[in-house]
């Protein structure tokens, strides 16, 4: 595992810092992202198509980069006891706006399969708070994504 991620990192990034936060915001992202697609114990495959447009979306990564990217997320949560580390590096390193859209990806992720699950609510609420976003903040993602849904369908 430990090889793989070190192969990804030594491919995206350059000798410049602010690329290496941005390629450790992107896996920290994705594993916050797994954690949601996860929390209902099942794993639709349109969750998986929203998380992977979601990831091309916030940081413009082709479909290879997303895919090994997605893997990694996917280990990373495994081998996590808590969601302490990526949100740590999230709150330090994303302005507000940032982790917003990424909360709005998170409800993108739950309804993906049709239905909100109660466990997926129960998580983002959770990240929301680990992510210091506001309550009116985590309704309003809520309303946001609801409404292009229902929109769209």
């Amino acid at each position: 595992m430990f090889d793989a991620i070190q192969q990804f990192f030594d491919r995206m990034m350059s000798d410049d810092d602010q690329r290496r936060n941005q390629i450790s915001v992107e896996l920290a992202s994705a594993a916050i992202l797994c954690e949601v697609m996860r929390a209902d114990q099942t794993v639709a495959p349109e969750e998986v198509e929203v998380m992977k447009a979601a990831l091309v979306r916030q940081f413009n990564l082709s479909a290879p980069d997303v895919n090994e990217l997605m893997t990694l997320a996917r280990q990373e949560t495994d081998a996590a006891v808590d969601h302490y580390q990526f949100v740590r590096l999230l709150n330090d390193q994303l302005p507000q706006k940032d982790r917003f859209h990424l909360l709005c990806a998170m409800w993108q992720i739950a309804w993906a399969d049709g239905e909100l699950a109660p466990l997926e609510e129960a998580r983002i609420r959770k990240l929301a708070d680990l992510l210091f976003l506001s309550h009116s903040d985590f309704i309003r993602a809520k309303v946001q994504v609801q409404s292009q849904r229902d929109a769209a369908g």
